[in-house]
């Protein structure tokens, strides 16, 4: 998709590219929480993914289009490194709050769920019928409430990723029209 959004970038407004490619991914987290739980099989979980990265350089390509096309010639080897560090910078920032968040949130939705835990006592009863120790029942059931926490925490985060994203979609029609066209090869 990458030549397909480059060509379009030359001869629409990149604005318009940026703000769909911004609100598929929006759609794609949507699609996270709507279809996403911790018993989600291998496609459940990759399908959402691949359809995310057709949608991509829907993105990338035209915000490129629009810092460059800003600047002058002169200007534009310096906005070019300028651009990549602050993408390689704003990921990392991004990525450190969202594990963050993903964490705090895994933790307080872990704390809920052994709160309103009904009956645990009968079912490590069954357990050790089973076959299993104390030990091995209270590890089992500590498990079972770490992975629906996880997977609470995971929800919420994608439900938070689309509403942020839904308002970048927004906010890119404050910035202005490229001055001038930017040469494909400087993507």
């Amino acid at each position: 998709m990458a030549p397909v959004a480059a060509y379009l970038s030359q001869k629409i407004d990149p604005r318009i590219l940026v703000s769909g490619g911004i609100l598929w991914l929006a759609v794609t987290s949507l699609t996270r929480v709507l279809w996403w739980t911790s018993g989600s099989d291998f496609w459940t979980l990759a399908l959402p993914q691949l359809i995310q990265g057709a949608g991509m350089p829907f993105f990338f390509i035209p915000v490129t289009t629009l810092a460059l096309g800003a600047v002058d010639d002169d200007e534009m080897a310096s906005a070019a490194g300028l651009m990549n560090f602050l993408r390689t910078m704003s990921g990392a920032v991004a990525t450190a709050i969202g594990v963050t968040m993903w964490e705090n949130g895994a933790q307080t939705a872990r704390d809920s769920l052994t709160a309103t835990l009904n009956n645990t006592q009968g079912s490590m009863q069954v357990l050790q019928s089973h076959g299993f120790g104390i030990e091995q029942s209270r590890l089992f059931i500590s498990q079972l409430v770490d992975s629906q926490a996880n997977a609470v925490s995971t929800v919420n985060l994608f439900e938070l990723f689309a509403a942020i994203l839904a308002g970048a979609a927004a906010i890119i029609w404050l910035a202005p029209k490229p001055k001038h066209p930017v040469d494909a090869v400087a993507h």
